[in-house]
């Protein structure tokens, strides 16, 4: 589960093929790695020892051959402007839950993608998982002046205070931006808009 602040919470089950092995070493994902919990499945805690790795426990005689883990991570999320992006190289496949009032941008490789409540629910099989999306509104004529007016300040201020630059390419985004906005084609707008003021800067 995604949170606005860029924190995942993530709960997975383990299967123990050895509850009375003296000592059972497990991967977590991510390293940045808080609030850890280790239950068995009736939710009594299980201890652990944290090792010098990281993202690695140690169960001491888990008794029990099924165990529930949850923490919390800031490792999968990265921001870039608006966008936030996921990125794990996952073994097993997974679910993740996107924040409240968040807009998919690019889903990735094929997931599965269902409600839960107001919420998308993304199904990824193993592999190389990322995906993008922005939190609040998106794709509307108000949000796509806003970004197209930023873009055109960048422009007349660098070619103010850098007359010999060219800036051909940065002109053409934003040329191709007004004219998605007029179009009502409002968040390919945005895009052009934000690539428009990358490419003069």
């Amino acid at each position: 589960a995604l949170f606005a602040n860029g924190d995942a919470l993530v709960e997975y089950n383990v299967g123990i093929e050895d509850p009375l092995a003296e000592e059972i070493r497990f991967k977590l994902f991510g390293d940045d790695i808080t609030d850890l919990i280790v239950v068995d499945y009736e939710d009594n805690a299980v201890e652990f020892n944290r090792t010098e790795i990281p993202n690695e426990i140690v169960l001491n005689r888990p008794n029990a051959s099924n165990l529930k883990i949850s923490y919390t991570t800031s490792d999968f999320l990265s921001k870039d402007r608006r966008e936030w992006i996921f990125s794990l190289n996952s073994t097993i496949g997974l679910s993740v839950k996107l924040p409240p009032d968040s807009i998919l941008t690019d889903p990735g490789e094929n997931p599965s993608i269902v409600l839960a409540g107001d919420q998308q629910l993304l199904t990824y099989k193993p592999g190389n998982i990322r995906f993008v999306y922005v939190i609040g509104t998106l794709g509307t004529e108000e949000q796509a002046n806003i970004v197209i007016k930023a873009a055109e300040t960048t422009i007349v201020q660098i070619n103010n205070n850098h007359p010999g630059v060219v800036l051909t390419s940065a002109r053409d985004l934003l040329q191709r931006a007004i004219v998605a906005r007029d179009d009502s084609r409002f968040t390919e707008a945005e895009r052009l808009a934000d690539q428009a003021n990358d490419a003069a800067i």
